[in-house]
Parts: C-alpha cells; sequence; structure tokens
C-alpha cells in the first residue's frame, strides 16, 4: 500500500497556512511552502504555497522538464500512469517553515539551467 498523498490532517495545516501566506504581507513576497510532493528518481518536485480545498488543487513551484510556476493536484497526482510503477509521494518530513527563497537558493546552487529559468 502506498503513502495517502492527504490526510484530513494534513488538508486542515495546508489551508491554514494558504491562508497565512496570504494574510501576510512579508509571505506575500516569500511565501512559506505549505507542502513537497517528489516523484521518485525523476527529479520532479512540486512546492506548494496555496491549496484550494474544494478541487485538492495547489499552486506552487514545479521542477520537471523545466522550473516554472503553475497549478497542480492531488487527484491528478493520484491517476498520473507513472513508469516503474512508483507513485508521486508527499514529502513526510517537510519542514514547513521553509520559504520559496529557500528553495529558490537550493536550486540555484544545484542547478544550471535554473537562473535561465527563473530569470535570477
Amino acid at each position: 500500500m502506498y503513502q495517502k498523498l492527504i490526510t484530513k490532517t494534513e488538508e486542515k495545516k495546508w489551508i491554514k497556512l494558504s491562508l497565512e501566506n496570504g494574510a501576510n504581507t512579508k509571505l506575500v513576497t516569500d511565501p512559506r511552502i505549505i507542502a513537497h510532493f517528489f516523484y521518485p528518481y525523476t527529479g520532479w518536485d512540486w512546492w506548494a504555497i496555496e491549496y484550494y480545498p474544494e478541487e485538492q488543487r495547489f499552486y506552487g513551484l514545479v521542477r520537471g522538464r523545466e522550473i516554472e510556476y503553475g497549478h497542480f493536484s492531488i487527484p491528478e497526482f493520484e491517476a498520473a500512469k507513472l513508469p516503474m510503477n512508483l507513485p508521486i509521494e508527499r514529502d513526510m518530513y517537510w519542514d514547513d517553515t521553509t520559504t520559496i527563497s529557500d528553495i529558490k537558493e537550493k536550486l540555484k546552487q544545484t542547478s544550471d539551467t535554473f537562473q535561465n529559468e527563473m530569470g535570477v
């Protein structure tokens, strides 16, 4: 059995953190990452900064073929047909005090294409 991508506890926390990101002026320019998802062995990552519970949809930074902001959802993750039958996973040990600038800095250090893609 694979890990659940969403639990009631996580969802409540994501809603609260998402609202805090939108309500706090400092966090609007450097929002906290409320959840991290990844696809093992591929380098794909999704860092969520907003959560919309009605659709179980997020908005955040995505690292895949490119590094860009976009929407992604739990239903999409669950429906994904991925090689090697591995599921997309939620980072169970994610530190939700991490901000978007923390992730961008980490990506700058590890990605040659980051500066070109993100205009940093």
